[in-house]
């Protein structure tokens, strides 16, 4: 059955967004370039000010990320060889 995309063409998109991501994040010292938006609407800078996690979550969630975004990318690689 021939999709409009073949798999490995499917596949190719969330990789290009997830090195994307992490290209963003490089070039901004490991911070989300939105966070300085919300910096301007609130005094409150504690780690989850700016997104729905609770605290302990938002403060060790580029260590988390670290860990993922490998693993999705590896997902990703497989799926396209097999």
């Amino acid at each position: 059955m021939n999709g409009f995309l073949s798999a490995g063409r499917r596949s190719l998109i969330p990789a290009i967004l997830i090195i994307l991501e992490i290209l963003i994040l490089v070039f901004n010292n490991w911070h989300c370039p939105i966070t300085k938006i919300a910096a301007k609407y609130t005094d409150d800078r504690r780690p989850n000010f700016d997104i729905y996690l609770p605290q302990l979550l938002a403060e060790y969630n580029v260590r988390i990320y670290i860990f993922l975004i490998p693993l999705e990318i590896l997902i990703i690689s497989v799926k396209l060889i097999f």
